[in-house]
Formats: structure tokens, sequence, C-alpha cells
């Protein structure tokens, strides 16, 4: 039995990708321009990226929930350190809500702090579903999330982790490989469970929330099907 894994449509854009003028040739120049293209990222007024600049905290919290496809304008988040960043109040509310982000306790976010990136990592882990209320993601921080990125291809072409921030570029290249990979949730038991459209074989994915109508099929080939290949 073979499992086939079918994109449906293809994505279309219409036009061409805005062609900042300092990511040409560089690692995150694909990544970088899929994700302008669906709306995730965007550049500066110069028409610059600045991949190698480090993001903050409550820049990767609006890019996680922008990368759902969710645009929160109005909310509220438990953090009580907010007030030179709130702009982000509504996008760390909605991450804050979702499981994806927490703070440093004591009601602190230190959303205008960089962002590791163990932590970059452990964002986007958590948005894919991979919380700590599935048993598999039971373990010692932040190896169980770095690990688990590894295993769902979250981390190819980026060679950092660690305490370092993580700049703009490689945040760029991580949630450009998230976006194929089928969301889960956790069911009662702690059981990991693949999240699907109401057919039952349809994957869920970030691409999928940003593309109306575009997902991952999942179907077994028979001979039938292998013969006529």
């Amino acid at each position: 039995l073979v499992m086939v894994i079918c994109m449906m449509p293809v994505m279309a854009f219409a036009g061409t990708a805005p062609a900042y003028s300092d990511i040409a040739g560089e690692k995150c120049e694909a990544s970088v321009e899929l994700l302008t293209e669906l709306g995730v990222v965007d550049g500066y007024t110069d028409g610059t990226f600045k991949p190698a600049k480090v993001v903050t905290r409550a820049e990767m919290a609006k890019l996680i929930v922008t990368a759902l496809g969710l645009n929160p304008t109005t909310g509220s988040t438990s953090f009580k350190d907010m007030a030179a960043a709130q702009w982000a109040i509504p996008s760390v509310g909605y991450a804050e809500s979702l499981g994806i982000i927490n703070g440093y306790g004591n009601g602190k976010f230190g959303p205008n702090d960089k962002v590791t990136y163990d932590q970059a990592i452990t964002m986007i882990v958590r948005a894919l579903g991979y919380t700590t209320d599935c048993n598999e993601m039971q373990g010692t921080w932040p190896a169980v999330f770095v690990q688990k990125a590894n295993e769902l291809g979250l981390l190819k072409d980026v060679s950092t982790t660690g305490s370092s921030g993580a700049n703009r570029g490689d945040i760029a290249i991580m949630l450009a490989n998230a976006l194929h990979v089928q969301m889960v949730y956790a069911d009662k038991d702690g059981t990991t469970i693949g999240k699907t459209d109401a057919d039952g074989k349809t994957a869920v994915t970030m691409y999928s929330t940003l593309v109306k109508g575009a997902g991952m099929y999942y179907g077994v080939v028979d001979a039938a099907d292998t013969a006529n290949a």
C-alpha cells in the first residue's frame, strides 16, 4: 500500500512575487517570496526584507497567527508588560489562547525581547498542534520541540538552534517548511490525531487555511492505479 500525497489545486499566483533588493541568492529567497504572496510576511518601505534582522517575540506571535490565516484586530492578553507593543496585543492574546506562547512568569511576556531559535521553533510546532496536551510532547524543553521540528522537516535549510536571536530569513524558511505539514490535535487520551476536512481525507494545513480549497489528499493506490500510472 502506498500513501499518496497530492496537492490540489496547484497554486497559481497572480503576478510575480515582490523582488526584495536584499534576498537575491539568499537561502531564504524562495520562502520569503512565497510567504509574501500568501500575505504572511512583508518587507520595508525601502524595498528590503532585512533577512538578517532578529525577530522580536511580539513579531513572532504576529507571524504565527497570520500563518494560521488569522488577523485579529481586537482582543486582550493576560500579560502585563505589553505597553511598549500594544499593536501586538490582539495577536499575542490569540496565540496565548491557543497555547502557542507562554510568558516568563509573573505576567511577563517580553514582547520586545529577541525571540530565540528555540522559542520560535516551539511556537511553530505548537501552532501545528503539537502542544504538551499530546503525550508525545511530554519531555524536556526545548529538546522535545526541536526534535519534533526536525522530524517534521521544519529545520530544513536552517542550521541554527539554541538561545541566539532568530533572524527574519530563518523564520521565513521555518514557516514555509511548515506550510504543508498536516496539523494535529490531542484527543482526550493525549493521542495525536491528524486534522482533516469534513471528508476525512483532506489534511488541514497552514497552506489550506491561507489558500481556501487547497489541501493534501491522502489515499491508497491500488493495482489499477499503478497500472495506469
